[in-house]
Parts: structure tokens; sequence; C-alpha cells
């Protein structure tokens, strides 16, 4: 999450030359869309000379180099923009290595060797990376924070481990997979100032837990910003606001938030806000809107093409196959008022969508109550729109000023807060939600009870997409 950083300053120094960093991580933003580089891990104090073991370059390039204007260790050729999925990412030091097996790096499972600067061979040590010495996860010195998710991350002082020490193929979809926390806690010796960030304890997310107990060595982590725990994980993934479907002409649009806080175009006449990473085309499917401070009205529902109504400009529900419920009461369809007098909702107001893509239809909540009496609204069948999808999005009805949103799809918060007291998952166990995805049960839905899903990997594979 941006302005997130986990901090230590190790009480006595362990090695900078031979250690092996893995991490689990998830984009929000593309780094040359957001504000310059984001750092993974550095080690230094502020405004000191720093070691920046890991970085994503203004043009998505991996990058490690050392110290202020020092040496430049590398720089990929290939580009990590995706924000869809999460990449493993290993990166191992070993100074008594030959040539440019001195750093390695693998990138989910796979060994990277093609760099657009290579200065591998010259690698003697890191500086400060585990040194009696502040080291950050996820941020710089005092800013190029990672906007993002970060799971599973370890740090072995001492000793150089290959990618499959962490991770492995799936011998059924060959997907890169992470293994156990178990698995690498009996694969890695984590030496003086290593560690296993699991983030399981949501209390405490800095929690070393080289042991499961966490009896014996614990190298914690302290959480500074408003980090959060969340649902997504490598194994199963959420969708996001897709960076993917930005308006050409309006660089003013704003996504933040680990991807699920966003403000509509801000220009007169202009209304897009936003579209998912995930299109979804059977299956009955669950999530969550709420505006926030700076509401001029908004316009909550599916895109069939959120590309053509990012490029021109068009609030969600005005293009054929889409829909929306607005903030004026308002059920819109292909530019026209299909219903009206369904309730007004402002800033704090949290809209429940209900997408039920084996009979055709949408239904919408306002804090939790069903409107229209829990008629539903008859969509196209997604095989016959645009592309055969519907992508869950938002937008503006107002033009000038934009809009605030902040999005659950399950991942258990709304922009920075977390949900608290009574929550609700869907019928497979899947995220945290507000309120109910499937109305507690109740035959709410066209005088019918069903079961609406968090869209995730895990339902997805098994109930549809």
């Amino acid at each position: 999450m941006a302005s997130t950083y986990f901090t230590r300053t190790p009480g006595s120094s362990g090695s900078n030359s031979t250690f092996t960093i893995s991490v689990w991580l998830k984009k929000a933003g593309a780094s040359g869309t957001a504000s310059g580089s984001q750092i993974l891990l550095t080690g230094g104090t502020d405004g000191g000379s720093q070691s920046n073991v890991i970085y994503f370059d203004t043009s998505n390039r991996l990058g490690c180099y050392q110290g202020t204007g020092g040496q430049q260790w590398y720089t990929t050729t290939a580009k990590y923009s995706d924000i869809n999925g999460w990449y493993h990412i290993v990166n191992t030091f070993d100074s008594t290595a030959s040539g440019s097996d001195k750093i390695k790096l693998w990138i989910n499972g796979v060994q990277e060797t093609v760099f657009t600067t290579d200065n591998r061979s010259s690698f003697t040590n890191c500086q400060d990376i585990n040194q009696n010495a502040q080291n950050r996860w996820g941020s710089g010195a005092t800013a190029n924070y990672f906007d993002g998710y970060m799971a599973q991350l370890c740090m072995a002082d001492g000793t150089a481990y290959a990618a499959s020490t962490f991770g492995e193929t799936d011998s059924t979809t060959g997907e890169w997979k992470p293994k156990s926390d178990g698995d690498v806690r009996s694969a890695v010796t984590f030496g003086t100032n290593g560690y296993l960030l699991t983030f399981e304890n949501a209390s405490y997310p800095g929690y070393d837990y080289q042991s499961s107990d966490r009896s014996g060595t614990t190298n914690d982590w302290t959480l500074v910003g408003d980090g959060l725990q969340s649902q997504d994980n490598p194994s199963n993934n959420f969708p996001e606001i897709s960076m993917d479907y930005m308006p050409y002409d309006d660089p003013s649009i704003y996504i933040d938030e680990a991807g699920l806080y966003v403000q509509s175009q801000t220009s007169a006449s202009t209304y897009f806000g936003g579209a998912a990473t995930m299109g979804l085309s059977k299956g009955k499917w669950y999530w969550e809107t709420k505006g926030y401070t700076g509401w001029n009205g908004g316009a909550i529902g599916v895109f069939s093409d959120p590309q053509n109504s990012a490029d021109n400009d068009r609030t969600c529900g005005y293009n054929t196959y889409d829909w929306s419920y607005r903030s004026d009461g308002q059920v819109e369809s292909n530019n026209t008022t299909q219903d009206s007098g369904m309730g007004t909702y402002a800033d704090g107001d949290v809209i429940g969508t209900y997408l039920d893509l084996d009979n055709n239809k949408i239904y919408w909540a306002k804090n939790g109550t069903i409107i229209n009496s829990g008629t539903g609204w008859t969509i196209t069948a997604a095989a016959s729109t645009t592309h055969g999808f519907y992508f869950p999005g938002q937008a503006d009805i107002a033009g000038s000023g934009g809009s605030f949103f902040g999005l659950n799809f399950g991942n258990g918060w709304f922009k920075v807060t977390k949900l608290t007291g009574t929550t609700y998952s869907d019928a497979q166990g899947q995220g945290i939600f507000k309120y109910s995805p499937n109305d507690g049960g109740a035959s709410s839905f066209d005088s019918t009870a069903k079961d609406f899903l968090a869209i995730c990997t895990k339902n997805l594979k098994s109930y549809g997409g």
C-alpha cells in the first residue's frame, strides 16, 4: 500500500555479501505511471548512503544498485508492469561465486539472463543490508513507496538459495506457486539477521515466523503506515482497478491503496472511473463499492467494453450492454434510464452489486438493503456482449471534480479502513464483506435465494469466469 513500509535495524551485523531475498508481490500501479521508481528493499539511514537491493524503475524494469551514485549491479531488459497477478522474485547475492553468478535473479521460477545493465561480476557487498543500520521493505529513505501487496517474504542471511527453495510448478496447471511456510522453514538456514514474514498476524504483520510458534530467534519488523492484511494472496488472486483501462486524455485519474481506491476523471464532461482487472462470463458474483468525501455523484455497475468507455470518457451504464445504479436513484443501460426512484446514495454509503450471469440478472443493495424489492434487471448474456465478459466498475455522473470510490472485492477493507464488527464471507468461505453476499440466505432475488461469490481465482476456477 502506498506510504506504507516495514523497518528494522538489526542489533548486530550479518552478511552483506552472501544472502537470499525471496518475496511474492502483486503490483497495484505500474511504476511508469506512478510517482517515480518503487523500491522494495533498501539499507541505510534516512538521507544517508543506501543499498537499494531491488526496485522497479520508472519503466517497470527490475534493478539493483549500490549506494547513491554508486555501482549499478543490474537492470533487466524485461519490464514487469502486470497488475493482474502475483510475481515471485528471488534474488541471490554471493561474492564467493564467479562472474555474473555473483548475483542471480529469478522471476516466477525462471532465471533472468538478459539485462540492459549488467555489472554483476563486480559485486562485493551490499553495504548496509543485514548490517547494524536501518533496513526497509517497501520504500526508500524518504519516498518511492511500493504500491501493492507482499506475501511470504524471506531473507536467508549467509546462504544463496535457488528459487526452487521457495516455489514449485503446479503439476496440473503448470503455474508457479509458493511452497508452504513449513516447507520454507525446513529448507532454509536463516542466519543472524534472516527472517520469514508470513503476515499471518493482522495485529503484528511484521512478526518473524522462522518457527511456527515464534520460539527461538525472531527478527521482527515494524509496520509504518496504513498497511492492512488482505485476502488477496499468491494462491488466491482477487481483482483490483486496472491501469490498462485508463483514459488517454486525462492523466489526473487517480488509483491508490493497492488498486482499490480510485478518483474518476476530474475534467468537465468526462465521467469514466475505472474497471476491474478480471472479467466475468458466467456464475454469480458480489462486490461492494463505497463513496468518499469529494463525491460528485456515482454510477456503479458493470462495463462490457471498459477500454471504449475509458477512451470516450463514458460513465458506467452509457454504452451498449453496460449497466449502472446511479447516485440519483436511476438505473441506466445503453445511455437510457431503465428505472428511476430507486433511492439516492452519497459518500459513506456502501453499494453492493450482485451479478447473476447464470440467469442474466443484476441487482443492487444500499447499505445491505436490496433495492427495487428484490426485483432485478435482465441483462444481455455475457457471450453476446462486446468481448464476452462483464467487468465490475464505477464512474461519476457529474463530470467536473470527479468522485472518490473505495472497492471491496472481498479483501476485507475500504481504502485504509479494515472492516470491523460483523462481517460476511461467501458460501464458499471466501472474502470478507461488510454485508452478506447472499442476503443471509433470504429469498431476496426475484423471490429466490441465490449464493453470490467473491471474485477470486479459487471461485473462478470452480464456478465460472
